[in-house]
């Protein structure tokens, strides 16, 4: 997202990061000490329990903090809305996320308010070390569904399109942005076999962006597999258009869009874009 709202994001996004990475990547090491622990047989172990349960639980709960308010302005950004959270594909993995994150907070609050007054006891820390091994599957989960969302269109730009042009059922789509501008590509149909590709090209105020030249390249999935660059037509409606893409194979296509700006400069964007089999 460009302007002061795209830096005011990828702030956002950094300490949603660290903040993921300090909890997920804490509970496990956590769970690891606490294994020799509860034996009994371990008791150097078992005295450091007290004092690593409790440094952990601050840093948990200043990651939980963390990770709530930038999940919070992530969630606006890239949804937009309460309605996309459900409608769309990339809000119901979102909602699966959000779902997640919630079952985490819950084991850490009966860690944090149950658990750690009982410490003394071997049941305690028994019951403590398992649950932080859910919390550790949780985020791994968790970090799957991020995995998913990587690889997809966000719902308000989505949305965003499908407000000013619909999208054809069989149709494939991505928004890709950049500081200098945005392209949303249409591949109809988004199968295997003949297709005809649309290029929308958009400034930061998501206004026509005025190209000299546009030129698209597509690369099928497999390895090693040679691009196909074509030189695309200026529509009457200012979208540019390549007719006649032969797609060989269904799978993560690469599309890359690169653009000679009539203000000057050049637009290169690219992203990855789902072609299905034919039927």
């Amino acid at each position: 997202m460009p302007g002061l709202s795209g830096r005011f994001d990828v702030v956002a996004d950094a300490l949603h990061l660290l903040a993921a990475g300090a909890w997920v990547g804490g509970v496990l090491p956590l769970a690891m000490l606490l294994a020799p622990a509860h034996g009994g047989t371990e008791p150097g172990w078992a005295a450091a329990v007290p004092t690593a349960v409790g440094r952990f639980s601050l840093l948990g709960m200043v990651s939980v903090a963390a990770l709530l308010a930038t999940g919070v302005i992530n969630t606006w950004y890239e949804v937009g809305s309460a309605a996309d959270l459900i409608e769309t594909q990339y809000g119901r993995v979102v909602f699966v996320k959000i779902g997640l994150f919630a079952a985490m907070v819950g084991i850490a609050a009966i860690n944090r308010f149950r658990l750690m007054p009982r410490l003394a006891a071997s049941a305690s820390v028994r019951r403590l070390q398992r649950n932080c091994l859910a919390e550790t599957l949780l985020g791994f989960a968790a970090l799957f569904a991020v995995g998913f969302l990587g690889a997809m269109a966000p719902a308000a730009h989505a949305h965003h399109h499908a407000a000013s042009a619909s999208i054809p059922a069989d149709a494939a789509f991505v928004h890709i942005h950049s500081t200098q501008g945005m392209a949303e590509v249409t591949i109809n149909p988004g199968r295997t076999g003949a297709a005809r590709a649309t290029i929308r090209l958009l400034n930061d105020d998501l206004d026509p962006l005025a190209a000299e030249r546009v030129t698209l390249i597509l690369t099928a999935p497999a390895q090693g597999s040679k691009p196909i660059m074509r030189s695309a037509a200026l529509a009457p409606d200012g979208a540019w258009e390549v007719d006649g893409i032969e797609l060989s194979q269904p799978g993560n296509w690469m599309v890359e869009v690169a653009a000679v700006l009539r203000r000057g400069g050049c637009l290169s964007l690219a992203a990855p874009i789902v072609i299905g089999p034919s039927p």
